[in-house]
């Protein structure tokens, strides 16, 4: 198997650090599995949870239950267990094609996201107009075909998938420096990365600032509505923001996840290559295959209608969490 010449440089990995990275990834690729499973079930299930907004949760749910099965357990558990990859080359290239894949589908989903919790909660009669499920369906398969996009070069020659810090899992080529490789580091970076991490941020410090002007235009419009109409406006921009707050939990600790991962890929390229240790790229690897398993826990806590879905469907599934239905 292939062992880019930078590893060469650091002694062999111990085999207590393989053994505790294999029990992790088999925690967090099972827990991904079965918590996406549950939210993809749930929402398919339940007919009020089935609207066109949803549709990119479930999208999300469906890429993080993928990265999950593939590219945690029983890939890198199996390898971490036996100390090096244990599947071969063209093993490996697959691997790492659907871990680009589907992390860039997170995060492109992600900003779909965005873009749809800031036309409701800045323009949300149009965006109830606008939304369809048919619209939503065809941005689904623009995230689909960008996501592809940008994961496949490797495997027709521009950029590489190689074997990754402790020799365990693959992943994109970010230590050779050449042409080749760079420009695709460079271009994977901004369009995998940067962009939809720009749509992210746009959408979100609008929406924000949406959240303080109608808290501003409530306040003023108190005296003159009746109680109850005020009192019914306010219960629904709750849910609205509620929801916008579970979307932007998500898409922090995904950014956590991921951006050490980044970080590590610029400096091996840009940077002091000696500093990206296997160590060092492989505590980002954890936090990445780590992200897959967020979103289930997240919506189990804080979305009210999941969790009332989920406690008539499978309330097993709440109690795993350490929640109740009176919580």
């Amino acid at each position: 198997m292939f062992v880019h010449p930078h590893w060469k440089n650091f002694p062999p990995v111990s085999a207590a650090w393989h053994n505790f990275i294999g029990i992790f990834i088999t925690f967090v690729g099972i827990t991904g599995v079965i918590g996406n499973f549950v939210v993809i079930y749930t929402f398919s299930r339940t007919k009020s949870l089935r609207t066109a907004s949803n549709m990119f949760v479930v999208n999300l749910a469906l890429s993080d239950l993928t990265f999950s099965a593939v590219n945690g357990f029983p890939l890198f558990s199996l390898s971490s267990f036996s100390h090096k990859w244990i599947f071969g080359r063209v093993a490996c290239e697959l691997y790492g094609l659907i871990g680009g894949i589907f992390g860039l589908m997170s995060i492109n989903t992600m900003a779909m996201i965005s873009i749809d919790r800031y036309l409701v909660i800045t323009s949300p009669f149009t965006a109830m107009r606008n939304m369809t499920h048919k619209r939503a369906f065809l941005m689904i398969v623009g995230v689909w075909i960008w996501s592809i996009l940008w994961a496949i070069p490797p495997i027709f020659g521009w950029g590489a998938y190689i074997p990754e810090g402790f020799q365990t899992s693959c992943t994109f080529d970010y230590l050779t420096r050449g042409d080749n490789r760079r420009s695709y580091i460079m271009c994977l970076y901004i369009c995998g990365f940067v962009v939809p991490l720009g749509v992210i941020i746009f959408c979100y410090v609008f929406i924000i600032k949406s959240v303080m002007n109608h808290e501003k235009e409530m306040a003023k419009m108190a005296d003159k509505l009746d109680a109850k109409d005020v009192r019914s406006t306010k219960e629904k921009a709750k849910a609205e923001i509620k929801i916008a707050k579970v979307s932007m939990t998500i898409i922090l600790l995904y950014l956590m996840s991921w951006t050490p991962y980044a970080i590590v890929a610029l400096i091996a390229q840009w940077g002091p290559a000696l500093v990206v240790t296997p160590y060092v790229s492989e505590i980002p690897v954890l936090f990445a295959k780590a992200s897959a398993m967020h979103n289930p826990v997240i919506y189990a806590l804080s979305h009210p209608k999941f969790r009332d879905a989920v406690s008539k469907l499978m309330p097993w599934f709440l109690c795993c969490c350490g929640l109740t239905d009176a919580e």
